[in-house]
């Protein structure tokens, strides 16, 4: 698929000088490329500032009409949608969701669609039977509320879960009995553990009855992959394997989409051996996903951005020195060679108390570029 991506000429655009301000920082909105005023408004709306996204996106969504900037005004029409929701006018919202939806498919961004719409609240689907979150702490709604964490009543319940969701083939009952109770349990502990989710996703199901949602065939565990869901898990391994066969401005768009849906460590409550196994595995995709993208905003001149992107890997992964030194290089390119210089003092600092070894070959010539002067 080669979706037709605009992106790479945002940032030069001057959109005409829309004079209304951001709802969160003040700047004016002419003073950010359209993507960072959209993740302000997101912000905005998720803080109950309600006029400053509706004044922001009426001086927003016409600019991006006339400059034809489609990605961006796809998700503009899907912020529009939820803040009618907000607003309280539900036949508005959904009339927006809609034609949100159809710019999603008209433009071929069916990734968008499936990550936008479950935001919007007054427009959601009926039909989705269930969204996991599983970046930072593990979320769940079953029919669109969320599992109350009470529902649970054994954190094993809702891991469990988790395991399903992240094994497409499922799993059979002695490989589980190994993962959940060190192999030593008998079966009549699995199957304690399987009635106590199904009752966390399901608290009306009557005893001996078919679960909607955990399935047992062939001998095997597995949720019912065929009923109309979402987790993020998925969606962003989905937006990471696109980002690798695209290129340009479509690959860009596929890896600011994989950074929207990574919102921390997998199961960040869990220190099982599977957890972390799979915690490092995302953990290495999020940071090559950040690394190229950051490669793509220094070789356009960004570094207004490229600071903002090193400080969000940074917070995630203190150690990752590729984006403290894109953070160095970024301050250094904007005259700021003092703050440059303490980043590097704080990179080793954290590398010496976290791994007892100083910053490696490349950040320390780095320093010494910018210690010369001679930083290109």
């Amino acid at each position: 698929m080669r979706a037709i991506c605009r992106r790479s000429q945002t940032t030069s655009l001057a959109l005409e000088a829309m004079g209304a301000a951001s709802p969160r920082t003040g700047r004016r909105l002419s003073d950010t490329p359209p993507s960072e005023r959209l993740a302000e408004i997101a912000v905005a709306l998720s803080e109950g500032a309600l006029d400053g996204a509706d004044a922001a996106l009426g001086e927003l969504i016409p600019a991006l009409e006339r400059h034809d900037l489609r990605y961006d005004l796809t998700r503009a029409r899907f912020l529009q949608a939820r803040l009618l929701s907000a607003q309280g006018k539900a036949d508005r919202a959904r009339q927006a969701a809609d034609a949100a939806r159809k710019l999603a498919r008209q433009y071929q961004f069916s990734w968008l669609e499936t990550s936008e719409d479950g935001r919007v609240a007054a427009a959601r689907a009926p039909d989705l039977a269930l969204e996991a979150s599983l970046f930072g702490r593990m979320r769940v709604e079953v029919d669109g509320k969320q599992v109350a964490q009470s529902a649970w009543r054994a954190a094993k319940a809702k891991l469990l879960l988790a395991h399903l969701l992240t094994s497409r083939h499922g799993s059979g009952k002695e490989d589980l009995v190994e993962v959940f109770f060190s192999g030593d349990a008998k079966g009549s502990s699995l199957h304690v553990l399987i009635a106590r989710l199904r009752a966390a996703l399901e608290p009306d199901l009557e005893r001996n009855a078919s679960s909607r949602f955990v399935l047992f065939q062939d001998g095997r565990y597995r949720f019912n992959f065929a009923l109309r869901h979402r987790i993020d898990t998925a969606d962003f391994a989905f937006q990471v394997a696109q980002a690798r066969q695209s290129e340009g401005g479509e690959r860009q768009l596929y890896l600011r989409q994989a950074l929207d849906l990574y919102a921390g460590p997998f199961l960040v409550e869990f220190e099982e051996p599977w957890v972390e196994a799979e915690r490092e595995r995302f953990r290495r995709d999020a940071s090559w996903v950040f690394l190229e993208l950051s490669r793509a905003l220094e070789a356009a001149g960004q570094h207004g951005a490229v600071l903002d992107l090193a400080d969000r890997h940074i917070q995630i992964d203190r150690t990752a020195q590729e984006a403290h030194r894109a953070k160095m290089r970024a301050l250094g390119r904007m005259g700021r060679r003092e703050d440059a210089l303490k980043q590097f003092k704080l990179v080793e600092r954290i590398m010496k108390q976290e791994i007892g070894i100083g910053p490696d070959p490349e950040t320390i010539e780095l320093h010494l570029q910018i210690l010369r002067g001679s930083l290109k």
